[in-house]
């Protein structure tokens, strides 16, 4: 009897050597995006990096291999270099949804770049005259 093949992914502090960092390995893209992004604020230097892997694929060669997930045209181009990838329901559906949670993150940074600007108490204005020193 065949499994059905199902996806993981993978939040990685170090994106190039995982063994570097924290790696923590999600059935959710958004709990792995939550950690991914933990991972840019506290270790940016170190690359971090949030990929998928598919279990039980059709094809042995693609099973159990992680790759990187990714949006915009740096994503199109990593996913076009493997045919069997960028075609695979469940990774076409894991990008659409990495860029929804990319959109409401950005959405959030927004919002609290304005509730910030809103605050401001003006503390910071200069007031005095042009001639003090």
């Amino acid at each position: 009897m065949k499994e059905e093949t199902t996806i993981t992914f993978l939040a990685s502090e170090c994106g190039e050597f995982h063994e570097m960092g924290e790696c923590i390995e999600c059935t959710s893209l958004k709990e792995a995006f939550r950690h991914y992004q933990r991972f840019c604020k506290r270790s940016p230097q170190m690359v971090p990096s949030l990929e998928f892997s598919l279990h039980h694929a059709d094809d042995p060669l693609y099973n159990e291999g992680e790759y990187p997930l990714a949006t915009r045209e740096k994503g199109k181009e990593l996913l076009s270099y493997v045919p069997y990838y960028a075609n695979h329901p469940l990774v076409q559906e894991a990008v659409r949804e990495l860029e929804k949670l990319e959109e409401q993150e950005a959405l959030e940074r927004m919002k609290e770049a304005l509730e910030t600007e809103g605050e401001d108490d003006g503390s910071d204005i200069y007031t005095g005259s042009a001639g003090d020193n």
